[in-house]
């Protein structure tokens, strides 16, 4: 399929991408689109059918824009739009994560970041494992964050995925 992963600016236009991942074996399956921490993005006309996982599937990225196309008979959802979450500790205004994880390279200023239940502000992006918010709130350990995704859907076909799809060979 097609895979974005931390990149902002990208449009992706009458593409075709199909059977990505279909196999009876779980472990194999994928998305037929995966935008992973990425923002600013322009599908149109895009086909992502029949692949193993969803169609498509957006990660806490930001501003992204799809335009007619289709996304359908995909093991699971059609087009399924996610957070980017996980654990983290904040000193001050600096937000850490464990080494094995991280954040969007590509959030800009100002984009909003949960941290415990208050939502702030991320000034800028250090490294893949932290990043600064716009004012210091004290210290907490192991605490929730997320970043929402943003998605605007405009026309397109979303139908028989999930399990409306599993009648030819795969059960779960």
């Amino acid at each position: 399929g097609i895979d974005v992963f931390g990149a902002s600016n990208v449009t992706i236009s009458k593409c075709i991408v199909r059977h990505n991942g279909h196999s009876p074996n779980p472990g194999t399956r994928h998305h037929g689109l995966e935008l992973y921490q990425s923002n600013d993005l322009e599908i149109t006309d895009t086909i992502a059918d029949d692949s193993g996982k969803n169609g498509i599937f957006i990660y806490g990225s930001q501003r992204v824009k799809i335009v007619g196309g289709s996304a359908s008979r995909n093991q699971e959802a059609g087009l399924y739009a996610f957070q980017a979450a996980g654990r983290a500790n904040v000193t001050g205004d600096t937000v850490a994560l464990p080494a094995q994880d991280s954040f969007g390279s590509k959030w800009p200023a100002g984009t909003p970041i949960k941290i415990g239940n208050a939502i702030e502000h991320i000034a800028v992006v250090i490294d893949p494992t932290h990043l600064r918010l716009d004012r210091a709130i004290g210290n907490k350990a192991n605490v929730k964050w997320s970043v929402q995704s943003s998605v605007a859907v405009i026309g397109g076909t979303y139908e028989e995925n999930g399990a409306a799809g599993l009648g030819r060979g795969f059960n779960e």
